[in-house]
């Protein structure tokens, strides 16, 4: 007798799944026009997801075109302060100042030096409350780690000594990021004036770019310890900006503007008193078992949710075909979290990784936030890891010791500092879920 080959239909589905099967055939796209008209798919949801937090070693933050600074904390996870390192080159124009003690039309005479930055409209934290921001000097020159490779950075947790008197200050009303778009002020007149003496004199100072940075090593921006929240500035938009004039028939003010050459932002988290006060080596992981059903992820100061499958087993799939895998992450709710609900961003990236949690980033999926009002359920992120998870099963046995790293894109997570916290596979009302779909086939 010829063997005929049947799609048996076998529903494998909790109750939570019973409960929420508002899903939409649609959604799946999985080339339902292949299927006998009678066919459904197969959905399986048991497969254990299991998160804990990890902290990577370092994250590269030089140059990445947002200058974060400010102060913020969380219940849960503790405080996350932002400095920002920055060097400048030599203005344009500097050597035409011709400074001399006669007052003519060819002197400029000194009026200030300031500080200029533009807004970036990122904010973390809670923006209402007065912001202090100061200017520091900088003991040692800033300049790239030398790390052995073709590429030089500076990392997150990296730190230089600076002079603890601040060169100016400024406080400022801040409600809302997008009410202003440049903060300037006064920063101490004797560097402006230093500058015009040692151009008078040509010191060889004002030789070059690098000699000038050896000089005038750097600067740190740093807001009060009293903050409450994390503002971005554009990179690009710092500016010291040296003001003269010249008398004459009129008087002829002049501007010289010192564009930054390096720049970092440090990241000191400080999460004594917290659950996930162990966090500390790259290796180490805290299940969210021992985290209060959380787990999180920080911009900036490296914290990253791991994700696992420890019950997947390779021989479940024999004689079926996997169509697509759904991994679904749960946002806790706003009361629980202490996060802006507004601010969530409306996508993360799962990145794969072994054992030692080391990222790939060459493997990369999209984790889309979908709101509760779609499923009638908790907000959560949602990610297709059908080609990840078919490509773990390839072989014999599924590596239990392989996962995947749920974080910002790796660009953003370089340049801002939000937080992310995660219901945990021990969390009551929503837990992490992993949904596939596949046909199973026998044959008679």
């Amino acid at each position: 007798m010829k063997k005929l080959l049947y799609i048996v239909i076998t529903l494998l589905i909790s109750e939570w799944v019973i409960s929420s099967c508002s899903y939409d055939s649609n959604d799946l796209d999985m080339g339902q026009d292949l299927l006998q008209i009678e066919s459904k798919v197969i959905l399986v949801d048991t497969f254990s997801v299991n998160l804990s937090t990890i902290k990577l070693d370092s994250v590269p933050t030089s140059d990445v075109g947002e200058a974060m600074v400010g102060k913020y904390s969380n219940e849960h996870t503790g405080s996350l302060e932002m400095l920002h390192y920055f060097n400048v080159n030599m203005a344009s124009g500097i050597s035409k100042i011709n400074y001399n003690d006669s007052y003519s039309s060819k002197t400029d005479i000194f009026d200030s030096l300031t500080i200029r930055l533009n807004y970036s409209h990122y904010y973390a934290g809670d923006t209402i409350p007065p912001f202090e921001l100061s200017l520091y000097r900088m003991n040692t020159e800033l300049d790239y780690i030398d790390n052995g490779s073709s590429s030089d950075y500076i990392y997150n947790i990296s730190s230089f000594p600076y002079d603890p008197t601040p060169l100016g200050s400024i406080k400022v009303y801040y409600p809302k990021p997008i009410q202003k778009d440049t903060l300037e002020f006064r920063i101490d007149d004797s560097i402006g004036k230093k500058i015009i003496e040692m151009e008078t004199e040509n010191s060889t100072i004002l030789e070059s770019n690098s000699t000038f940075r050896k000089y005038m090593k750097g600067f740190v921006l740093k807001a009060s310890s009293n903050n409450s929240a994390v503002l971005g500035f554009t990179k690009d938009s710092i500016r010291l900006k040296l003001y003269t004039h010249r008398l004459g028939l009129v008087k002829n003010e002049r501007e010289y503007e010192f564009f930054p050459a390096i720049s970092y932002n440090q990241a000191i988290a400080d999460r004594s008193g917290t659950l996930f006060n162990g966090l500390s080596e790259q290796r180490n992981k805290i299940s969210s078992n021992a985290t209060d059903t959380l787990t999180y992820i920080q911009g900036s100061s490296g914290i990253v949710t791991r994700i696992d499958f420890p019950t997947m087993d390779r021989s479940f799939f024999d004689n079926m075909s996997l169509f697509k895998a759904q991994l679904l992450l749960y946002i806790p709710k706003a009361g629980v979290s202490g996060i802006d609900y507004d601010k969530l961003p409306s996508s993360l990236t799962l990145y794969a990784t072994t054992v030692s949690n080391n990222l790939s980033t060459s493997t990369s999926i999209d984790a889309t936030l979908i709101s509760n009002e779609k499923y009638n359920e908790g907000a959560f992120y949602l990610a297709d890891i059908t080609s990840w998870l078919s490509n773990e099963l390839f072989y014999n046995t599924f590596n239990s010791d392989n996962g995947l790293i749920l974080t910002f894109p790796f660009s953003t997570l370089q340049k801002e500092a939000d937080t992310v916290l995660l219901n945990g596979h021990d969390n009551k009302e929503y837990t992490p879920k992993l949904n596939l779909f596949y046909l199973k086939y026998y044959n008679e």
